[in-house]
């Protein structure tokens, strides 16, 4: 996906600190031929059986004035890991093949299985040619159903999201043109195979800050509605619209977040995110 930062000749002056991890991070980035893979991603598939879970519970009723109340929880053994449960979702589908009908393993060899997994590129945008076989399960779910305990251990912890290189872009502004040109290439990633994974944001007011893949999408003359995989949510899929009038994103309500405007942006995508 090629990002816009400027509208007509405004440009937006990258920080010195960004381009220096540009060139700090340059050998990580691995450009990739991306090929449409052999099958769709399928929600009840290839997501987590399990939850990241929140560290607030939000009274979203009592929100007049647009501020959610919330409630820290204790006890949280698997939060703020959206980035990596994302990522980690699509390194699965690139990288992982199921055989079902196979013995099953132990769970030291499952577990060894799960860190060369997570191992390859997350940037990769096509199936490895030597995918990671998994004897015994037909799919991720039903692997994260009986290996939850290794799969939380192995994903790395939720500094990956605090320190996820595209971060410096939430603070600048999103204009119309940049909503349109992000519109135009998360289209054009669903349409040839690609699995976007985009950041969700709203700032400086910080009411979502989200990590979230995007693996399907419906246009109509009025707007474009992208399917997503929600790592806080393992039963349904949720949804981001794009509407053409007014060239701005929106999110669907959730347990965390009151539904509306959104800034969104791709991530491990580039040298610079």
């Amino acid at each position: 996906m090629r990002h816009v930062f400027w509208s007509g000749r405004s440009w937006i002056a990258v920080p010195a600190f960004v381009a220096l991890a540009c060139l700090v991070s340059i050998g990580c980035a691995t450009p990739a031929r991306t090929v449409t893979p052999a099958r769709a991603f399928d929600f009840e598939r290839d997501t987590f059986a399990y939850t990241n879970n929140n560290y607030w519970v939000y009274d979203l009723a009592s929100n007049p004035n647009g501020t959610i109340a919330k409630k820290r929880l204790e006890n949280i053994d698997h939060g703020q890991r959206c980035t990596v449960m994302s990522r980690t979702a699509r390194q699965f589908f690139y990288g992982a093949r199921f055989e079902r009908e196979a013995p099953k393993l132990g769970a030291d060899d499952y577990r060894d299985l799960i860190r060369r997994l997570l191992s390859t590129n997350p940037r990769l945008e096509e199936p490895i040619e030597s995918p990671i076989v998994f004897p015994g399960y037909a799919d991720l779910r039903s692997l994260s159903i009986d290996h939850e305990a290794i799969l939380k251990e192995e994903l790395q912890g939720r500094w990956t999201g605090y320190f996820q290189r595209g971060n410096w872009r939430m603070i600048f502004a999103f204009s119309p043109s940049q909503n349109r040109a992000t519109a135009r290439g998360l289209i054009e990633d669903s349409r040839r195979g690609h699995l976007p994974l985009v950041h969700v944001v709203n700032y400086p007011v910080i009411d979502i800050n989200h990590t979230v893949l995007i693996f399907d999408h419906e246009e109509s003359p009025l707007q474009i509605r992208f399917e997503l995989y929600d790592p806080n949510n393992a039963e349904y899929s949720g949804s981001l619209v794009f509407d053409r009038a007014s060239s701005t994103f929106s999110y669907n309500r959730t347990d965390y977040f009151a539904g509306g405007s959104v800034q969104v942006y791709e991530i491990y995508d580039g040298i610079l995110f």
